[in-house]
């Protein structure tokens, strides 16, 4: 689907690219011996995503890739694993693509910092091969915060929190390869504590008028930006397109 070279992407490497937005919003970074120096660009970085991220306001911030180059991620994304680009969809546009090499969980950190009520949607496709299924879903809060994964190959949604404790998991044997699934994770007040819910459904579909999956969160929500996540399992590429990210996008 792309021309674009397959490679390892690294924190590092996504910190690096975002050097040219950062700085252009003020942001300095200090060159020490020929190398680059990691902190300064970690937090010049991350101010220069809250900037754009602030833009949306309550509504959301949208990723839709089509003002992007074809090639590495702009700047307001940061790679953690995974070879990562934007490719031209075969439908027309752009898209996010995590690519079919390495096998790793891939993730991309998107839209500002967030803490709180929160809420992320997004758009995945992928395809499967005879005896594998990919894994992908969105995430809040950073890495090691609440995440939406659906699982195909043992046909369960599940709420996972922190590194990889599944905190939750229903049943959801309807997803079919090469077709677009919208994803949504949102975290909301409820009474004295704070509940994750979970739905997934066929993109330009009805949105289930109830969660699949709702579970409350014991320690509450944490502070940190949105993540797609994708696992390459089958040796072929995840694509994400539409990602929004708020406090109030969608129906409440």
């Amino acid at each position: 689907m792309t021309t674009v070279p397959k490679r390892r992407a690294t924190v590092v490497r996504g910190v690096s690219a975002g050097l040219g937005f950062a700085a252009g919003v003020g942001s300095a970074v200090r060159v020490i011996g020929g190398r680059t120096g990691f902190w300064a660009a970690l937090v010049a970085l991350a101010c220069a995503a809250s900037a754009v991220g602030q833009a949306g306001g309550a509504g959301g911030v949208r990723e839709d890739f089509e003002k992007a180059e074809v090639g590495p991620l702009p700047a307001s994304l940061m790679i953690i694993d995974g070879g990562w680009v934007v490719a031209e969809a075969e439908t027309g546009g752009k898209v996010l693509e995590l690519q079919s090499e390495p096998v790793v969980d891939g993730v991309v950190l998107v839209g500002p910092s967030m803490k709180e009520a929160a809420v992320v949607s997004a758009k995945i496709k992928a395809g499967k091969s005879r005896r594998a299924h990919p894994r992908m879903g969105v995430g809040l809060y950073g890495v090691s915060g609440v995440k939406c994964r659906l699982v195909p190959a043992r046909k369960t949604l599940e709420l996972v929190n922190g590194e990889e404790e599944v905190v939750g998991e229903v049943a959801f044997a309807e997803w079919k390869e090469d077709v677009w699934w919208q994803f949504e994770l949102r975290v909301s007040a409820a009474g004295d504590g704070w509940v994750a819910e979970a739905r997934v459904w066929p993109a330009g579909g009805d949105r289930p008028a109830a969660p699949q999956l709702s579970k409350p969160l014991a320690d509450g929500p944490g502070t940190g930006r949105a993540s797609v996540l994708g696992t390459p399992f089958a040796n072929k590429p995840v694509y994400f397109d539409d990602v929004v990210v708020g406090t109030t996008i969608g129906a409440p």
